[in-house]
């Protein structure tokens, strides 16, 4: 193990009998390997009760690693590869988000008008809610009422009205994101960050091409000789979220 940066990632008990020590289960990041694909390479280990780490000798395996070569030409890829490359970026960069701290995810907002958005950004914002959560992560879906509202239009359960929604979540970080449009195509930041301390612990980046962008975002339309492209606003609201200490 010379020479190598050890992290655990996350972790899952296990239990045991009564007369047998427990142990914990742990995926550890071996820091000292980079790729160009910016796949995390990680170790499975134990600790034991004494918190002493035991590492398997079985090879170094990727989460949910991504075969999508971005920097060829000759394939068209999608919105999805481009936020599946973003999203393990952020896996290898963060130390501290696992399974146990649960995250939310908020809407992408362009990065001239923070108290906006547009199908874009709300795009973004989903693809990421599954990124996340087929890496081991747990995503808090805080649009989600608790309830089903029956009406004639159909069955639903999310809801944009503050009042209908948790006041208070079990979220430690915030996955958020700004977008901003240039010649080339849509520039894509993405960050975690703690919801109490601010700190920024895993950052990503892409430029998403604009064919790939306007496949996303509503054709613009006519109207008395002004080109207008439609997008739906979300309110403005807040509920309180938070670190554990």
């Amino acid at each position: 193990m010379k020479g190598m940066t050890l992290v655990a990632l996350a972790t899952s008990l296990l239990v045991g009998c009564s007369n047998t020590p427990s142990m914990q289960k742990v995926m550890v990041y071996d820091g000292s390997i980079h790729n160009v694909a910016h796949n995390a390479p990680y170790l499975e280990g134990v600790v034991d009760e004494t918190g002493q780490l035991f590492l398997s000798s079985s090879p170094r395996r990727t989460l949910n690693a991504s075969n999508v070569d971005l920097s060829d030409s000759a394939v068209e890829h999608s919105l999805t590869d481009y936020v599946n490359a973003m999203s393990q970026r952020l896996v290898s960069s963060s130390h501290y988000v696992n399974a146990d701290t649960p995250i939310g995810v908020a809407s992408f907002v362009p990065l001239d008008d923070f108290k906006s958005t547009d199908v874009f950004g709300m795009q973004l914002a989903e693809s990421f809610v599954y990124e996340m959560q087929q890496n081991g992560f747990s995503v808090i879906d805080y649009k989600t009422t608790g309830f089903i509202r029956v009406t004639p239009e159909g069955d639903f359960v999310y809801s944009r009205n503050v009042n209908e929604l948790s006041k208070r979540l079990p979220i430690e970080y915030l996955l958020v994101g700004t977008f901003s449009k240039s010649t080339n195509g849509v520039l894509v930041n993405v960050r975690i960050v703690g919801a109490q301390s601010k700190v920024v612990v895993a950052s990503a980046q892409e430029l998403i091409p604009n064919e790939v962008y306007q496949s996303k975002v509503p054709e613009p339309v006519k109207r008395d000789g002004v080109m207008i492209i439609e997008a739906r606003k979300q309110a403005n609201s807040r509920m309180p979220v938070g670190e554990r200490g």
